[in-house]
């Protein structure tokens, strides 16, 4: 999913960049490695339609200097756009999806107190 103009992310050809189908596969990969979007492809995204208690998801990019990673946008069954979620909202859906394979690292601050808490 594109915030913006589409036209913006299609007609982007950085010259430093590979074409444009492998930087947004490349850019896609990376974020989904680093756990701040999901990836979802056409099969999985019909899956999430049709089965019952799952909320379709897919990446959502943005053009601005570069072409970057937003997050990931949420839909209901329609295939309609309800909201954007951050990296770190990602991540807990990720553990709701029970796709935690690897590690999730989350930077807490605790209101009670002056430390910070790092969770791995």
């Amino acid at each position: 999913m594109v915030e913006g103009p589409l036209s913006d992310v299609l007609h982007f050809s950085p010259n430093n960049k590979p074409r444009l189908p492998l930087h947004l596969s490349n850019l896609i990969d990376t974020a989904v490695f680093r756990n701040e979007t999901t990836k979802t492809n056409l099969q999985e995204f019909h899956r999430q339609l049709k089965e019952k208690g799952i909320t379709p998801s897919m990446t959502v990019l943005c053009k601005e200097k570069d072409i970057i990673i937003l997050g990931t946008a949420l839909l209901d069954k329609h295939a309609q756009y309800l909201f954007t979620i951050d990296s770190d909202e990602t991540k807990l859906l990720y553990i709701l999806k029970h796709q935690t394979s690897r590690e999730f690292p989350f930077t807490l601050k605790m209101p009670m107190a002056s430390l910070y808490l790092t969770l791995k």
